[in-house]
């Protein structure tokens, strides 16, 4: 706290499934309830997760406990009120990818140029850059997965 301001410098919730974290600053209004807030939340899935449900960034290193998501909302309102404010445009990009690649895991056929706008568009919509088309054959195979595995618990 000080010159007028409160200074978040970490917050973090963490679970074995997902990690949120957040920093900023909040302006103190003379009423505390009705500073203002703007704090941009960062999700992140765990690896297995964000693997199985084809969320894993293809930047994410092989050490990362956690695969960072697109920025998709933000803490708006006021502190009496807070609301969550969802970039409809990355959460929609990242559930489009995400539907691509189970899609595929479940032997769907997403590929030429119908699967290759589907990842663009979803790439496009979270800011994520697509790996560069190549012209040679894939080497190996994904996995079959069942879409209960997803929901066992641990």
């Amino acid at each position: 706290m000080g010159g007028g301001n409160l200074k978040l410098t970490q917050f973090t919730a963490q679970s074995a499934a997902f990690q949120a974290t957040s920093t900023g600053v909040i302006p103190i209004a003379d009423v505390l309830n009705n500073s203002p807030l703007n704090l941009p939340i960062a999700f992140a899935l765990s690896r297995s997760l964000a693997q199985r449900t084809s969320l894993l960034p293809a930047n994410t290193p092989a050490s990362a406990a956690y695969a960072a998501l697109p920025q998709f909302v933000t803490v708006t309102g006021t502190l009496g009120a807070p609301k969550a404010d969802l970039n409809k445009l990355a959460l929609g990009g990242l559930l489009l990818n995400a539907g691509t690649g189970i899609a595929q895991k479940l032997g769907v056929k997403a590929d030429g140029s119908a699967g290759g706008i589907l990842q663009g568009v979803g790439s496009v919509l979270t800011g994520q850059k697509t790996p560069a088309p190549t012209n040679l054959p894939a080497t190996n195979t994904a996995p079959k997965l069942n879409p209960l595995d997803l929901f066992k618990n641990k």
